[in-house]
C-alpha cells in the first residue's frame, strides 16, 4: 500500500483538539483570535479568550472549500498555482482553506494564532500500513493601511504534549504534511508573520509560502 493516505478532518468530539490548540497557542502569548484546524479542516474559531467572539470590525475568519480555487474574488490559489506533484496533490485533497482578513486601517495589537492539528499514523517495522497525508491551506489578507500579525503553528498531539510538558516523551508515528500559505499585504499595510512546526521526527513536511506585498507595505516573515 502507499505510505501515506490523504485524510481530512476527523470523527469524534473536538474538545481534545481544541484544548490542545489553546495550550499550544498560550505559549505564543496574548492573541486577537485563535483558529484551529484538524487535518486541514477548520474545527473552531474564537476570539482572544476561550469561546469569545472575534474583535468586531477588525478581523474576520472564513472557511472556503476546495471549490474556492475557482473563486478569484477570494484570491484563493492566486499565488500558488499547482506546478508540481505536491501542488496537484494539495489542490486535489485540501479540505478547507482558512482565510484570515484584517480590515483596512485596522490595527491588531496581538496576533491571530492558527493551529493546525495533525494526526499521526503508525507504520510497522516492515513498512506496512498507511499514515495520514494532510493539506492545510492558509490565506491571509491585510487591508490597506492596516497592521496585523499571524502566527501559524503545525502540531501533532504527541509532539505538542511533549513540547508543553516538562518531561514529555518524544512524538511517535508519521505523517506527510503539505501546507500552503498565501500572504497578501495591501498598500501601506504591515504584516508580521511567523511559522513554527512541532510535528516530530517521524513526519515529513513539504511547505509552500507565497507573498504579494503592495506599495509602501511591509511584510516581516520568520
Amino acid at each position: 500500500p502507499d505510505a501515506f493516505t490523504p485524510v481530512a478532518g476527523a470523527d469524534g468530539p473536538a474538545d481534545t483538539d481544541l484544548a490542545l490548540a489553546r495550550r499550544t497557542a498560550d505559549v505564543v502569548g496574548a492573541r486577537s483570535a485563535l483558529v484551529v484546524t484538524r487535518n486541514g479542516a477548520v474545527l473552531a474559531v474564537e476570539g482572544p479568550a476561550s469561546g469569545a467572539p472575534l474583535p468586531a470590525g477588525a478581523v474576520t475568519v472564513d472557511s472556503v472549500g476546495a471549490a474556492g480555487f475557482d473563486r478569484r474574488a477570494e484570491q484563493l490559489g492566486e499565488l500558488v498555482p499547482a506546478r508540481d506533484a505536491f501542488g496537484l496533490l494539495h489542490q486535489a485533497y485540501m479540505p478547507d482553506a482558512t482565510v484570515v482578513s484584517v480590515a483596512a486601517k485596522a490595527a491588531l495589537v496581538d496576533p491571530v494564532v492558527v493551529v493546525h492539528v495533525v494526526d499521526l499514523g503508525v507504520t510497522t517495522p516492515a513498512g506496512d500500513g498507511a499514515s495520514p497525508a494532510v493539506f492545510p491551506h492558509l490565506l491571509v489578507a491585510v487591508g490597506e493601511q492596516a497592521h496585523g500579525g499571524v502566527v501559524e503553528l503545525l502540531v501533532t498531539r504527541a509532539a505538542a504534549a511533549a513540547a508543553t510538558a516538562p518531561d514529555g516523551e518524544a512524538a511517535s508515528g508519521s505523517a506527510l504534511v503539505v501546507p500552503v500559505t498565501e500572504l497578501f499585504v495591501a498598500d501601506g499595510a504591515t504584516l508580521d508573520y511567523a511559522n513554527l512546526q512541532v510535528l516530530g521526527s517521524g513526519c515529513w513536511q513539504v511547505a509552500t509560502q507565497a507573498n504579494q506585498v503592495g506599495r509602501h507595505a511591509t511584510l516581516r516573515s520568520v
